[in-house]
């Protein structure tokens, strides 16, 4: 089996003839959310959307473990139906992307890599058009974690794009502008 880099459209073609997890990466603020709404069609797990819709604030909390689960419960039964879906998430550790990606494979999945990049600065202007338009968005104390995730999901796609065991598809988008 080879590695295949693709775009959207080979995603999409994988996910109707085959259950896919198509994991994102891409640091905080690059703009996964508005592609994925653009682009991909499929069910969209995101811890964001579950903080929002059970109206959960704290990142650091109780309320972050228990979207988390509900996350998790979502996702355990799409799987049990043979769902494809798209996990949303910074993929900025690599521990965790990497056990996602087994779990998909050892429950028959076809593994989709969307990595969705933009420069730092872009992102900083981008969660400052959050913050000004009253949306969620990172604090100036916590700067640093767009950074982070930016330089994790990097790191973790520079890993484990190339590796045929883990990823049948690869799709970078450039989000800069």
């Amino acid at each position: 089996m080879s590695l295949v880099v693709g775009n959207f459209k080979d995603i999409i073609s994988m996910a109707n003839k085959h259950p896919t997890y198509v994991m994102v990466a891409g640091g905080i603020a690059v703009g996964k959310t508005h592609v994925i709404s653009k682009f991909l069609p499929l069910p969209l797990m995101d811890i964001d959307e579950v903080m929002e819709e059970l109206s959960y604030t704290d990142y650091a909390g109780d309320q972050f473990k228990h979207a988390l689960s509900v996350v998790s419960e979502r996702i355990n039964e799409l799987m049990k139906n043979k769902i494809s879906f798209i996990a949303m998430g910074t993929a900025s550790r690599i521990e965790p992307a990497i056990s996602r990606l087994n779990n998909a494979k050892n429950l028959g999945y076809k593994t989709a890599l969307l990595y969705i990049s933009a420069s730092l600065e872009q992102a900083i202007r981008q969660n400052e058009k959050r913050k000004n338009n009253g949306q969620r968005y990172v604090r100036e104390d916590e700067i640093y974690l767009i950074e982070q995730t930016i330089v994790g999901a990097k790191n973790t796609v520079d890993i484990i794009k190339d590796d045929k065991n883990l990823i049948d598809l690869f799709c970078h988008y450039n989000n800069s502008y």
